[in-house]
């Protein structure tokens, strides 16, 4: 039997591979595949019985049967290399995947009869997040809550608190409460970054630099500040004190409810700036032998009771989705536009969020005209509009960008940045990162 590691994002198919592209990869990624390592080393895999290859030879892979540990969140869009564009799973008969912390992308999945009975088959289902689970048990899948395998990362004993204070993606809203002591010593870090089409295609890159930034984090943090669910996990994980603060929570964040406080704009100024590390190593224990027994095909039902009933229990009075305060794009919108101006706009990101966004424009705006619409990820048409990706962006266009998801804005930065464009000529739901000077 055979163990997989996917060490290499996915690489972009020929009509986007070209050299005015932007090659983005998401270190978050990378953190789940080395979190996946240490799993293996756990129980005790064998070098020679692992398989290192990239996320796109999953659909391909032929030899021995491999088994694949499954802790992905996915979604029905082009970009998403787990599925095929007929919402079939795109791994090869030679793969035996087995989910342990699964987790779909809410308003981009299809449960299907085909989709329900492949995890049927599969049971049973470690879910990340309360949403993923309370669906696949309506639809009568066996499924557990499991939280997700970064959180496993193992903790360094004796280690020594650094003096840097990282922020990592965290948002700008911040900087007014940051305490004196901590501007002194800071770096500020993103976790989604353009590389060059090179290093896009060497087949290790982003696994080495994403292994390279956590030894740093290990060495170096005093305290990690960040937005992003692959940070704060695998930090608090080390035994890094964590501060996670973001604008709302979507429900793949749930499970961190249980380790740590869960910051936003309404509560920004009750941070605790002088965190405890956490203990989590009994429940890393619990997590690890579940996951071991799986992988290996052994009962693992106590282990599954116990890890369940951990995450269960932030339930007991209930579950409400956090969802996106949209307020702060709308007061942009009108402090640069009156109700009867004429502007030209473009959405960056088909979501329920831009179909909020489009609305509100056409009521408060009625002589606003959508020229435009961007995606990353699908080719699709919203409201007359065909979607393009966001290379065709200039810093000469003469319409107003919207981005509106938070996830677009990681990539809308960097790509503003690059091209030129006047701040003037975009909004986004964000008002930004922390990304330098104070």
């Amino acid at each position: 039997m055979k163990y997989g590691l996917v060490v290499h994002e996915q690489k972009l198919d020929e009509e986007r591979a070209q050299e005015n592209v932007q090659h983005i990869i998401n270190l978050g990624n990378y953190v789940q595949w080395l979190a996946i390592e240490q799993l293996y080393l756990y129980i005790g895999i064998s070098e020679s019985d692992i398989v290192r290859l990239s996320s796109e030879e999953l659909r391909t892979y032929k030899g021995e049967q491999m088994i694949l540990p499954i802790n992905y969140i996915m979604f029905d869009t082009d970009m998403c290399v787990y599925t095929t564009k007929d919402r079939r799973f795109a791994f090869s008969d030679c793969i035996t995947p087995v989910f342990l912390g699964f987790s779909v992308k809410n308003g981009y999945w299809e449960w299907t009869e085909e989709r329900i009975e492949y995890f049927k088959k599969y049971e049973p289902i470690g879910c990340r997040d309360y949403l993923t689970w309370k669906t696949m048990v309506d639809l009568g899948i066996n499924a557990y809550m499991a939280g997700c395998i970064t959180w496993t990362l193992p903790l360094h004993k004796g280690r020594k608190q650094g003096r840097t204070t990282y922020f990592v993606e965290a948002p700008k809203a911040l900087e007014k409460y940051i305490p004196l002591e901590l501007r002194e010593d800071y770096k500020c870090i993103s976790q989604e970054i353009e590389i060059s089409k090179e290093q896009f295609y060497d087949y290790e890159y982003g696994y080495k630099i994403t292994k390279t930034l956590l030894e740093e984090y290990d060495k170096n943090a005093r305290l990690v500040v960040t937005s992003r669910l692959h940070c704060a996990s695998p930090c608090m994980a080390m035994g890094i004190p964590v501060i996670l603060a973001k604008e709302y929570y979507g429900h793949p964040y749930d499970f961190l409810k249980k380790f740590l406080p869960m910051y936003s704009y309404k509560n920004l100024d009750q941070i605790d700036w002088n965190p405890e590390k956490v203990d989590m190593e009994s429940y890393k224990k619990i997590a690890l032998e579940c996951a071991k027994k799986r992988l290996l095909g052994e009962n693992a039902d106590e282990e599954i009771r116990k890890l369940h009933e951990e995450f269960a229990f932030l339930y007991k009075d209930g579950y409400q989705e956090g969802k996106l305060d949209l307020g702060f794009l709308f007061q942009k919108l009108a402090s640069r536009y009156g109700k009867n101006e004429k502007f030209s706009y473009a959405i960056w990101g088909i979501s329920k969020d831009a179909e909020k966004i489009y609305e509100y424009i056409n009521v408060n705006y009625p002589n606003a005209k959508l020229v435009k619409v961007i995606d990353s990820f699908r080719k699709q048409e919203f409201h007359g509009v065909m979607s393009q990706t966001p290379d065709i962006l200039s810093a000469q266009d003469n319409f107003l960008v919207i981005v509106a998801t938070l996830n677009c804005c990681a990539a809308a930065r960097p790509l503003f940045e690059k091209i030129g464009k006047p701040e003037t000529d975009y909004i986004s739901v964000t008002d930004g990162i922390i990304n330098g000077m104070f």
